[in-house]
């Protein structure tokens, strides 16, 4: 069959003009209408939620007075007064970590100082050991410096609560701390043991072990809890922001599906249809979300053993119903009439939920304690739990991602009603013009 030529056509052929023709003015015109009108929304936009989280970080290095440390003196001699007045007699400024003498009587065991750290009650604790100045002592006189080393000055932390906060806040001032107390300390104790000794002695010990007069007391860091790195980055800071959008786009994808009944059915019959189906698929989607973590060799038995992985999945599960749910009332509330909402939302959703949530709240602001409330905070408390065996609220997190999917099915049940009436009318003003349209033809015919 021979192709159709152009006089077989049933549309004339489309012709184009360029840019500067008259026939486009009015287009120029609303292209740029609709511009100004987008730069104006983006722009109150950013103006508006950006700052939530630049704000957060606002100021940031002069709250480090809220991470506190304590400083544990079981040696109560030379070593153990000489450290403590050195933390004394630091001075109380905002951009410092608080450091503070707690009473050593009520901590006998280490696993009691693990505890300070382990369950948030400290940041850090320092500790010298019982007998730290008899133990420095009889190294001087023995001139043996093998075994003393990790019998004197200690600190502790764990680096899986916030890493990034012992990388930029609390480890630098504890070197600073190690260096003041090696540089106004350390030479005083020395003195003081060595006032005895005969200058032959003090000559074997420069020769032989000339450490034990210079830098004798040095820190012993103990990261009980440490952040792992690698992947749990990605999981508890970078992935979580991920974790949020493709709930965004689980809404939207399933926006579409739930039309094709949603004209039909009995109210609240399709308010629990779309529910189940929504909670199936984020059953699944959070499932695979959660074995990439797990196919890059991520560690999930440090808390709950062979378990840890099921627990995280569900922390992703509950999550992604909590955050999904309110860009579903969103969409469902105003999508229809301003589809930019939903842009903005996304933008807002982000930023809202990581502005407290990827940053310790003693950081940031006071305003910012909403963030106890909001989905991804008590998510990353829960997934840090997971990974490092820090201190749990878990249940505690888990009751608020609940609360949140529970609020949101209210919302979500006011906003089918809200739709179903609004489509309704919208039915009825059609099926009007449709009748009014009708009448005139009818009336032409007559005539």
């Amino acid at each position: 069959m021979s192709s159709t030529t152009s006089s077989e056509r049933l549309l004339p052929p489309k012709t184009y003009v360029p840019v500067h023709h008259p026939k486009l003015r009015k287009g120029h015109w609303m292209v740029a209408k609709m511009s100004f009108f987008n730069v104006l929304t983006l722009a109150i936009a950013l103006t508006g939620i950006l700052p939530l989280f630049w704000g957060s970080m606002y100021k940031r290095s002069d709250r480090a007075h809220n991470l506190k440390m304590a400083v544990i003196n079981w040696d109560n001699d030379v070593v153990g007064n000489a450290f403590v007045d050195l933390v004394n007699e630091r001075p109380n400024l905002p951009h410092l970590v608080t450091i503070k003498p707690v009473v050593s009587s009520e901590y006998t065991s280490l696993e009691q100082i693990e505890e300070l750290v382990v369950q948030y009650k400290f940041w850090g604790a320092f500790v010298v050991f019982e007998n730290s100045t008899a133990t420095l002592r009889a190294a001087l006189e023995s001139g043996n410096q093998d075994d003393y080393w990790f019998k004197t000055l200690h600190y502790f932390n764990t680096g899986g609560r916030q890493e990034s906060v012992h990388a930029t806040y609390c480890q630098p001032q504890v070197d600073a701390l190690e260096f003041l107390f090696q540089e106004q300390k350390v030479p005083e104790i020395i003195r003081n043991l060595t006032a005895d000794f005969s200058n032959d002695k003090i000559k074997d010990l420069l020769t032989n072990t000339p450490r034990l007069l210079t830098s004798p007391l040095e820190f012993q860091n103990n990261d009980i809890r440490p952040f792992s790195g690698g992947v749990a980055s990605a999981i508890d800071n970078v992935g979580l922001i991920y974790l949020v959008i493709i709930s965004f786009y689980q809404v939207m994808m399933w926006g579409f599906i739930h039309n094709i009944q949603g004209e039909h059915m009995i109210l609240w019959q399709f308010f629990i249809y779309r529910t189940v189906i929504n909670l199936i698929s984020i059953f699944f989607i959070s499932l695979f979300f959660s074995l990439v973590s797990l196919a890059f060799g991520q560690d999930f038995t440090l808390r709950y053993g062979r378990g840890g992985f099921v627990v995280y999945w569900m922390i992703n599960f509950l999550s992604m119903a909590a955050l999904g749910g309110a860009t579903d009332n969103i969409m469902a509330f105003f999508a229809k009439k301003f589809p930019a909402t939903l842009a903005i939302w996304l933008l807002f959703w982000v930023i809202f939920n990581s502005a407290p949530g990827m940053f310790p709240l003693e950081m940031s602001p006071g305003v910012y304690q909403f963030g106890h409330a909001l989905p991804v905070f008590n998510a990353v408390e829960a997934i840090r739990t997971i990974l490092f065996n820090v201190h749990s609220e878990i249940g505690l997190n888990v009751g608020v991602l609940i609360g949140w999917i529970a609020l949101n099915s209210v919302v979500n049940y006011i906003s089918l009603v809200y739709t179903r009436y609004f489509y309704v009318e919208e039915r009825e003003k059609a099926a009007r013009k449709e009748l009014e349209k009708s009448q005139v033809v009818e009336e032409v015919r007559e005539a």
